[in-house]
């Protein structure tokens, strides 16, 4: 890799070069002469040779800079997604259930209740390329133009694979939940149902909740990978532009997944960079949000290679319980009442699923223990905080959970 670097930066390096003397030489104007005109101008001095040398030299180790600071920077991404897939035990085994307190003999001495709309991003570029089946004609055009695609952005702040952004159909289908919800509820396409469940019809208390116009408070909170981040951004795109608030980037959330498109392209306290798909789309303004709407405090960096799924839902759960909004910049967590009662959470499937599995009676059996959200799909339900003794668990009415959008998959 670094010898395929080095020839990339000396073939780059002559290009440079070469191109900016032949420019020197062959246009008068860029030598200090008015164009069009061979007398030369006495009242204006022309650029020395040496001046425009240095001048053109400065732009060359700016770009240099600029090119090794994004080498590095995805060296380091690629380095530590492969050291994750190799090492980590993560989705090699199925997350063991966490232990409620309750066995129905005793009762809770306090119960907190939160209601959560789990909202699925959408399609990714790994899912274009990897999630539309390896078996047919189009996994070969779809695999060389993701490597393609990959190999054009060697040396931007993007990447096809690792913490792999929205596809255009992702986009649309984001494109499509924000219309649902600027519409007040009326379904922009078919959602779509299984085990017999079927859309909530959205009532009066939904629809406010949902674009932050009414009942009661609620918060925007996402996953530290990019998928989530612009489903929530251009979804609720409407809310954020009518308001001050900004999602939250919480990294407890990041996908159950050893694959490479599972680990973030941010750093710890910081937004990952925006897709240039994403970016060249400026009605969408995309790039903007990142810039304005994100609130990384929450923002750790990566799961460590030796992370396990279950600490992270026992984390996100526990936060949910305890964040309050900050107040002229205090802290934003506290263990009193108060605080936000409807969390809006943008995230991935996997993760969905296996905090369903956790909290979730052991032996009920439902559909959101087996079937992931649809990308883009919405689902309501109800978390519980049951509190006996000292002890305290989480706890999922099974009979709470019902569908916004979109559902569980066939």
């Amino acid at each position: 890799m670094l010898s395929l670097f080095s020839w990339i930066l000396l073939g780059g390096s002559a290009y440079l070069f070469f191109s900016s003397m032949s420019i020197f030489f062959a246009d008068p104007a860029f030598r200090g002469f008015k164009g069009g005109d061979t007398k030369r101008d006495h009242g204006e001095h022309p650029l020395s040779f040496l001046n425009r040398f240095i001048a053109l030299l400065r732009v060359y180790v700016k770009v240099l800079r600029q090119m090794l600071q994004v080498f590095l920077f995805k060296a380091y991404h690629v380095a530590y997604a492969v050291a994750f897939m190799l090492l980590s035990a993560e989705g090699k085994s199925k997350p063991k259930k966490v232990a409620p307190l309750m066995d129905g003999a005793a009762e809770p001495q306090k119960v907190e209740s939160k209601t959560m709309i789990f909202f699925r991003h959408g399609e990714s570029q790994w899912n274009y390329c990897f999630n539309r089946g390896f078996f047919n004609l189009s996994f070969p055009f779809r695999l060389l133009s993701s490597l393609y695609y990959e190999f054009i952005l060697g040396f931007h702040l993007d990447s096809v694979f690792v913490d792999a952004p929205l596809s255009e159909l992702g986009i649309r289908q984001s494109c499509e939940v924000r219309d649902f919800l600027t519409k007040g509820g009326t379904p922009a396409s078919p959602a779509t149902g299984v085990d017999g469940w079927t859309p909530l019809a959205l009532d009066e208390t939904i629809v406010p909740i949902l674009k932050g116009t009414g009942g009661p408070p609620s918060v925007l909170v996402a996953s530290n990978l990019r998928r989530a981040l612009s489903t929530t951004l251009i979804s609720f795109g409407e809310r954020l532009s009518r308001s001050n608030e900004k999602i939250l980037i919480h990294s407890a959330l990041q996908e159950h997944t050893r694959n490479i498109d599972g680990i973030s392209l941010a750093f710890p306290g910081d937004a990952p960079p925006t897709s240039l798909l994403e970016s060249s789309l400026e009605a969408l303004g995309v790039r903007n949000l990142y810039l304005t709407r994100l609130d990384a405090s929450l923002n750790h960096g990566n799961k460590p290679i030796r992370s396990r799924v279950t600490k992270r839902l026992q984390s996100f759960a526990e936060w949910v319980f305890a964040y309050r909004p900050s107040v002229n910049g205090e802290e934003g967590i506290s263990g009193t009442s108060g605080g936000p009662e409807v969390v809006i959470v943008g995230g991935h499937s996997g993760w969905f699923r296996h905090f369903f599995r956790a909290y979730m009676p052991g032996d009920v059996d439902h559909v959101a223990k087996r079937k992931k959200i649809v990308n883009g799909g919405m689902v309501r339900f109800t978390l519980q905080k049951r509190i006996i003794g000292e002890g305290v668990d989480y706890h999922i009415d099974p009979a709470s959970v019902a569908v916004i959008y979109g559902g569980f998959a066939k």
